[in-house]
């Protein structure tokens, strides 16, 4: 370390600054290393975001089409017309994997919120008119393919409505027993209607009955803490998936009068506009261009220090 004398007289002041530590060359070097490290860093964030990326894109995604014949269930939907009362509603022929089956005694550990008693009070409550308008299309129906529609519906409801009352015995959920007022004005339409008319009323309001409990499902699924409420909600998924694609297997449904989706704010500062925990690389990259801002600032200050002096 140098000292110099101050110009000034009389004064003696010894100034030690960072440029008098480092000569020209040694700086100039030492900005070239923190250049050097932080193109090095950057390029391995966004080579590792790539490959990430790259990944995802090769794991094979199993391919649902929708049924052409609703009543064969062809594609990936299931048949389950044809089950015994006993049997599952979601079983191994099912796309979708299972979760692990808790036992009661943890799930009654874990006190239930608001979410999860809503998702068991929803599913008991599209029973109560979609088991009874799905009878009534086998009735009602012009087309074959809404009849068979209608009648997978009504047996998928009546086996989720006996596991979901049971359920919520276990859990102490008081659940409802008869249809909404809105409900019962969608079931009041559809007795009313009859032919072509009462087969594209009936798509529609179901489909559109189907997405809304559909979007409570995928909540409490993706924040329960509750295991036991999970493995019901990727039942109750499971199931809800396969009645919208048996629905719009008619071809009645006009998706133009669905309501548009709505992002929650969870999922819009989750997605490329913000940084997450899921996004690594975008936080390396913040990170690198705080160090290279630091270090440009870093050399201006040296460099009016020297002038200074």
């Amino acid at each position: 370390m140098t000292g110099r004398k101050d110009n000034a007289p009389g004064n003696r002041r010894v100034q030690r600054t960072v440029a008098d530590a480092l000569p020209g060359r040694s700086l100039t070097l030492l900005v070239a290393l923190i250049a050097t490290g932080v193109i090095a860093i950057g390029t391995t964030a966004i080579g590792g975001t790539a490959a990430h990326a790259a990944e995802v894109a090769t794991v094979p995604v199993a391919e649902e089409s929708p049924a052409s014949d609703a009543g064969t269930g062809s594609g990936n939907v299931r048949d389950t017309t044809k089950d015994q009362p006993s049997d599952a509603v979601v079983t191994s022929e099912s796309p979708e994997p299972l979760p692990p089956n808790p036992d009661l005694a943890t799930a009654r550990s874990i006190p239930l919120t608001e979410a999860d008693k809503q998702l068991l009070i929803k599913v008991r409550q599209a029973g109560l008119w979609e088991i009874p308008s799905g009878e009534q299309a086998q009735q009602k129906a012009e087309s074959p393919i809404v009849k068979a529609v209608g009648r997978q519906l009504a047996a998928d409801h009546r086996k989720l409505d006996d596991s979901v009352r049971k359920l919520a015995a276990d859990l102490d959920v008081v659940l409802p027993s008869t249809p909404s007022e809105l409900q019962q004005g969608w079931m009041a339409e559809l007795s009313k209607a009859s032919g072509a008319d009462y087969d594209r009323l009936f798509a529609d309001r179901l489909r559109a009955a189907h997405g809304t409990v559909f979007n409570i499902i995928a909540q409490v699924r993706t924040g329960t803490r509750n295991p036991i409420i999970r493995a019901y909600a990727q039942t109750a998924n499971t199931v809800v998936m396969r009645h919208m694609t048996l629905l719009e297997s008619t071809g009645l449904v006009a998706f133009d009068d669905l309501p548009a989706p709505v992002l929650s704010q969870a999922s819009s500062t989750s997605g490329s506009g913000g940084l997450s925990e899921s996004s690594p690389g975008m936080r390396t990259m913040a990170i690198v261009a705080m160090l290279a801002a630091a270090a440009l600032i870093g050399l201006v200050s040296v460099r009016r220090i020297r002038r200074g002096a």
